[in-house]
């Protein structure tokens, strides 16, 4: 339970690393991944992820994600993004009889919309995405 507990700060700390970014600015790292289930009987997989990281005055990028901003100003970010959903399930990689008999489910790509407001207390952000290239017709 340790490793996993490693594995995740790893993580934790690749990702906010880059949220303190001054505008026009990339900062470049390496993370890791851990992608663990839910499901009975089912491995957790571990991945190398590339961090970049750039804010500019109509681009951003983060982690698997990026998008062009519509409006930005220092209270409110309105934009469009896109980024990768590495969700997924494979039946034939669990162990479970009952688990082996459901579908598939790939990753995608999912596209929309997101606004940040700032304050000086701390900001809000919300997001409306679905997926693109119709593998799940999923909804964020």
């Amino acid at each position: 339970m340790t490793k996993f507990k490693i594995l995740t700060l790893s993580v934790l700390i690749a990702c906010s690393s880059g949220t303190a970014v001054a505008a026009n600015q990339w900062s470049v790292g390496a993370g890791v991944g851990v992608v663990t289930n839910p499901y009975k009987q089912y491995d957790r997989d571990v991945y190398p992820v590339p961090v970049i990281t750039y804010e500019g005055d109509d681009f951003w990028f983060r982690g698997l994600g990026g998008g062009y901003y519509l409006w930005n100003d220092t209270a409110d970010k309105l934009s469009i993004m896109a980024y990768y959903s590495p969700t997924y399930f494979k039946p034939g990689d669990s162990d479970d009889r009952q688990l082996r008999r459901l579908d598939k489910r790939r990753s995608t790509m999912m596209a929309g919309l997101s606004y940040v407001h700032n304050t000086e207390y701390g900001f809000l952000r919300t997001a409306l995405a679905g997926d693109t290239l119709d593998n799940n017709n999923g909804i964020v």
